[in-house]
């Protein structure tokens, strides 16, 4: 399992500030441990492999889930990743007819990680949770038909109106 949570001191949405505070693993590129949440119940996770893939997802599950027109994920292989500390799991069959697995941080709900069932092999981190997002650069934006025109992102990538491409 994994988690996440957020403190103080970071400009929120709400004009408020909140603090991420974390420990990078020197060398590795969007690798890290990063202690989060509330004392003493700290969620850690570490990834200790590159990500093998960006999205971008504007599903209407995605766009519930951060609370804004899509969400941004780097797929990475499940065993590469490790998690200490208390974390929340629920499993929902998403608008598009999947069964997800999505783990959050039970002090401030924050998503930290989507699972599809039937690739369990494969783990999605949501960037915002990563050391170093900078380098987050999505492959494709899925479920383009269910995003909003005010949801602004990079016309350079490649845009799929569902999951997979359309066959006619």
């Amino acid at each position: 399992m994994l988690g996440a949570g957020f403190g103080d001191n970071r400009r929120g949405s709400a004009g408020g500030w909140r603090r991420r505070s974390f420990r990078r693993v020197a060398g590795r590129p969007n690798c890290s441990v990063r202690p989060l949440g509330s004392a003493p119940q700290a969620i850690y996770y570490t990834i200790a492999a590159a990500p093998l893939r960006g999205f971008q997802f504007q599903c209407s599950d995605c766009q519930r889930d951060t609370g804004s027109g899509h969400s941004s994920v780097s797929v990475f292989a499940r065993n590469a990743v490790s998690v200490t500390g208390e974390l929340r799991e629920i499993a929902r069959t998403s608008d598009s007819g999947a069964v997800k697995r999505k783990g959050f941080c039970p002090n401030c709900g924050s998503p930290i990680y989507n699972q599809p069932e039937e690739k369990p092999d494969y783990i999605g981190i949501y960037v915002g949770t990563l050391d170093d997002a900078s380098t987050f650069k999505p492959s494709v934006v899925l479920f383009c038909s269910r995003g909003y025109d005010r949801d602004r992102l990079d016309p350079e990538i490649p845009k799929l109106p569902e999951w997979h491409p359309v066959s006619k």
